[in-house]
């Protein structure tokens, strides 16, 4: 999901594309869903649900790093978080180009809460 001017664009929603003018987004026939820039073209990253939500994500540089979010835990690059139980709130990650990958603290801004609730 974007924050355009204050407003969601949703790219993938419930492990479906979702249609935007931002981004070019398809699905192939068993369900991964590709992100791609809409000019350029350029991968920005792939998501393959199953019991395990897998999400792939393309480097400026042309490599890929991954994060999969299982019933137990979230791994990221090196990160894992393991064994945790959320009532009542969410676990967010950012991704960021400039700044990579990781959890965020506090875990969802109240707006994407909100967006998402």
């Amino acid at each position: 999901m974007l924050d355009i001017e204050g407003e969601p664009v949703f790219e993938v929603l419930k492990n479906k594309p979702a249609t935007n003018d931002i981004t070019n987004i398809s699905s192939d026939r068993i369900g991964i869903v590709t992100v791609s820039e809409k000019d350029s073209g350029r991968p920005l990253y792939k998501v393959c649900p199953d019991s395990d939500v897998s999400v792939i994500f393309a480097k400026q540089d042309g490599g890929e790093f991954s994060a999969v979010i299982t019933d137990s835990e979230i791994r990221i690059g090196g990160m894992i978080i393991s064994n945790h139980h959320y009532r009542d709130s969410m676990a967010g990650v950012f991704v960021d180009p400039d700044i990579g990958v990781g959890m965020m603290d506090p875990p969802i801004p109240p707006q994407v809460a909100q967006w998402l609730s």
